[in-house]
């Protein structure tokens, strides 16, 4: 039974029980990176004070979902929501609220 840190599939749909026995949206099992057919998964829960990449997708606790524009460091907390399109800095890292 897999666990992952990921929480989308490849077309950004939610995956069920991320966190203990990771389901797609249909309830089939998937790895902790791909799905059941090898697509990798997307959309990590934002880390804190941590390493980010370009592109990478992230999610805050309460479901605000944003891209790095700006790789960097995040902050100990959660940024300042933006409007959806508008950018914010966290840690040295910037963010794109995607939704």
């Amino acid at each position: 039974m897999a666990t992952t840190t990921f929480r989308s599939d490849f077309l950004d749909r939610d995956l069920l029980n991320p966190g203990t026995t990771a389901t797609d949206y249909m309830g089939r099992l998937v790895t902790s990176t791909n799905d059941r057919l090898g697509r990798p998964l997307r959309r990590v829960i934002r880390p804190v004070s941590a390493a980010v990449t370009l592109g990478q997708e992230i999610q805050v606790t309460d479901n605000k979902r944003y891209v790095v524009t700006v790789a960097g460091t995040t902050g100990a907390s959660d940024p300042t929501p933006p409007a959806v399109g508008a950018t914010v800095a966290d840690g040295t890292a910037t963010l794109l609220r995607t939704r």
